[in-house]
């Protein structure tokens, strides 16, 4: 649980090597307009807080997507490396 005023850090926040973090923090900021990003240097993304939730931040369904979302990438990367594309 984050506090109002407080912050989360993502680190491999980038889309070249980690897809699922960049994927992962843009549909959490969609789902949770009370977040905003305060920072961003290199690979690392600061979220911060800046009003109370009205719900979960992250749901069962968010977490599902999330697998998906990683098992895609995993596949497509795969493919990539073996067919040179």
């Amino acid at each position: 649980m984050v506090n109002p005023g407080g912050v989360v850090c993502m680190h491999d926040h980038r889309l070249d090597k980690f897809p699922g973090v960049v994927w992962s923090a843009t549909h959490f900021l969609k789902k949770n307009p009370n977040f905003t990003v305060q920072e961003k240097v290199d690979s690392l993304i600061v979220l911060k807080k800046n009003a109370a939730s009205a719900g979960r931040g992250v749901t069962g369904g968010d977490l599902m997507g999330a697998r998906i979302a990683q098992a895609l990438n995993k596949l497509e990367r795969s493919l990539k490396k073996r067919f040179k594309f």
